[in-house]
């Protein structure tokens, strides 16, 4: 159960993932210490920076993500009335965790929002810049959670610090881009960051809650530009000013994971594991503080293929994180588009989505078609690539195909995580509501689990529940 904090009537909770942006504003129900969802939205951003240099690099601008957030809150300030949005008090955020931006302070309307920092490119998660020779270069942190890997945002900041010094010598300030819309929203002059996303940075030890300056320093990394870092539930300012109808002293608190929001949305038991398939795709399981947290041991210069974030309070979330998830599913819906475009093109990307569900429901389990979804490595294994394998005639149908496409994204997160200590799978994340094959496949790929979909499980959702999960702290 949630603690209740009685004084919060509505809170408004952002999260700025890699495709969109979604709000939602929750009422606390005083006279049943409960909570419902009064309104939200979401908008995608098509923030990717297109014909960048490198193949490798995944960049986003950072503009047309800021511009999504006003428009998302713009939205919902037409939709709910005046009374509502001047009894907004709290204001909570989340987003992609390991990319990292930018930025210098410049001056602006000291009266309202200064969106013109002078601000880098988000380097995005998915980023492939840092590869295994420029990572194993880099001294390995005994102190850290995590191993570094490309997209993280230390790895991007030393990366940037080794092959383009005058990015990090031009900017005063780093962090997520959740970090920094708090920073704007709320007039801050040095960026605040939450033991979740400091985790999945990389070079943070989360046992003393603070970077590791020893390392980063022998690096010659200008440290000071890096965030402060306290917990989640912090209240990191007040509202600079109005925000279309939302009153200037509603309190901000720092921004938080969206892989810890999206647990906490479930609310899992202790023998419940939470599966989030979205861009990508994680499947987590609520632990205790680990003794030690756990290695590659058969490569320290690489993560292992389960690995262990801070939660909140003093819980721990044990994770598997696959760069396979949704995003390869779109991919090939997309091969299919190009192709299907050389004969008729006028096709459409619905259309060929309304083909593929099609053949939902239809028993393929006869077929011996496997599929390995792993076209953009893992982690812990970035050599891995996909395969198919056993395909015969019978297989060659769209129903066949992306039934064990879906299949194939499911079984590699199962393998991955290698815990089968749960009795209950929840659901939550973009894919499982948008394709019905997903929904279909995870019952059949996690066998003797039971599954459900019909909680509100997103990460802005859990945001907003963060407020009622432990004593909130000003920094």
């Amino acid at each position: 159960m949630f603690t209740f904090q009685m004084s919060l009537k509505y809170i408004l909770s952002l999260d700025v993932g890699t495709t969109s942006v979604k709000t939602v504003v929750i009422k606390h129900l005083e006279d049943k210490n409960d909570y419902e969802i009064v309104t939200s939205f979401s908008q995608n951003t098509d923030a990717n920076v297109k014909n960048l240099d490198n193949v490798l690099y995944s960049e986003q601008d950072v503009t047309k993500i800021v511009k999504t957030v006003d428009i998302c809150i713009a939205k919902i300030s037409k939709d709910l009335d005046p009374a509502i949005l001047s009894s907004i008090d709290a204001i909570t955020l989340c987003g992609q965790m390991h990319g990292c931006l930018l930025w210098r302070e410049s001056d602006g309307d000291s009266s309202g929002f200064n969106w013109n920092h002078s601000s880098s490119n988000l380097i995005t998660w998915q980023d492939s810049r840092c590869d295994y020779d420029f990572l194993k270069s880099l001294p390995l942190s005994s102190s850290s959670a995590t191993t570094l890997s490309s997209g993280f945002g230390c790895a991007s900041l030393l990366w940037l610090l080794k092959n383009c010094p005058d990015v990090i010598a031009h900017n005063s300030c780093c962090g997520t881009i959740a970090d920094y819309i708090v920073f704007t929203l709320c007039g801050l002059q040095k960026p605040v960051m939450s033991t979740h996303n400091a985790a999945s940075w990389g070079y943070f030890n989360v046992a003393l809650k603070s970077w590791d300056f020893k390392t980063l320093q022998k690096l010659q990394f200008p440290v000071e530009i890096l965030p402060d870092v306290v917990p989640p539930a912090t209240i990191v300012g007040k509202l600079k000013s109005s925000w279309h109808g939302i009153h200037q002293s509603a309190n901000v608190y720092v921004a938080l994971g969206d892989l810890q929001c999206s647990v906490l949305s479930c609310q899992p038991g202790a023998d419940e594991a939470v599966i989030n398939l979205s861009t990508s795709a994680q499947i987590s399981k609520v632990v205790a503080h680990p003794s030690v947290f756990q290695l590659n041991n058969s490569d320290p210069y690489l993560p292992p293929s389960v690995i262990t974030l801070p939660y909140f309070g003093s819980k721990f979330i044990k994770t598997s994180a696959s760069l396979n998830g949704g995003s390869v599913f779109a991919s090939f819906v997309e091969m299919l588009l190009v192709w299907t475009r050389k004969f008729a093109p006028e096709t459409t990307r619905d259309e060929i989505y309304r083909e593929i569900f099609k053949d939902c429901g239809e028993d393929f389990s006869s077929s011996r078609l496997q599929i390995d979804p792993s076209i953009n490595g893992e982690r812990h294994d970035p050599s891995k690539r996909g395969t198919i394998t056993n395909i015969s005639q019978s297989d060659l149908q769209f129903g066949v195909l992306f039934t064990h496409l879906a299949k194939g994204i499911l079984e590699n997160l199962r393998e991955m995580f290698q815990d089968s200590t749960y009795s209950h799978i929840w659901a939550c994340g973009g894919v499982f509501k948008r394709n019905v094959l997903f929904r279909e496949e995870l019952a059949s790929v996690f066998q003797q689990k039971t599954v459900s979909f019909e909680r509100n499980c997103d990460a802005a959702y859990g945001a907003a529940l963060s407020m009622f999960q432990e004593e909130s702290t000003s920094s």
